[in-house]
């Protein structure tokens, strides 16, 4: 692996430390470069890929499936809510519940963020392991099977 080169040294980093005029100033905007790592797309998607991988290969053969979902961030505040719903056989349980829907693309725009890289990695982890991963299933999907539940907080 290569040393890992401060951006505080770099050419871009240099430029852009010289148009702070106090030393203070100067000195925790280099600190600030120095302590982000800049990482590209193809190493943010190995990573991904060997998470996931490692996670299906521990949960092969023990019946359950892992639901994998690529979404885009909610807009700002709360994005959902929760209601006590009783299902068929009377049973009440908790469900989630969308105030505000899914965050919808602006008319024009056709960004995609990382949700779109993250999605198109999901589909080639399905096919590599279709019977531990499960793209996007719904609600339905979910309740009828026996879905490990994998939460990540950030």
């Amino acid at each position: 692996m290569t040393a890992r080169v401060l951006l505080s040294q770099s050419e871009t980093g240099k430029a852009w430390l010289a148009q702070f005029r106090s030393a203070d100033d100067m000195k925790a905007a280099g600190e600030l470069l120095d302590a982000m790592l800049l990482l590209n797309d193809n190493d943010v998607a190995d990573a991904i890929r060997d998470s996931i991988d490692e996670l299906a290969n521990d949960w092969q053969g023990r019946g359950r499936s892992l639901a994998l979902y690529a979404e885009r961030e909610f807009d700002s505040g709360e994005a959902y809510g929760s209601l006590d719903v009783p299902d068929p056989t009377g049973r009440v349980r908790r469900r989630a519940v969308s105030y505000s829907g899914p965050v919808k693309p602006t008319r024009g725009k056709m960004r995609v963020g990382s949700e779109g890289m993250v999605a198109y990695l999901i589909s080639q982890l399905v096919e590599r392991w279709p019977k531990v991963l499960k793209n996007h299933p719904g609600p339905k999907g979910i309740r009828a099977k026996s879905y490990l539940s994998v939460r990540s907080s950030s």
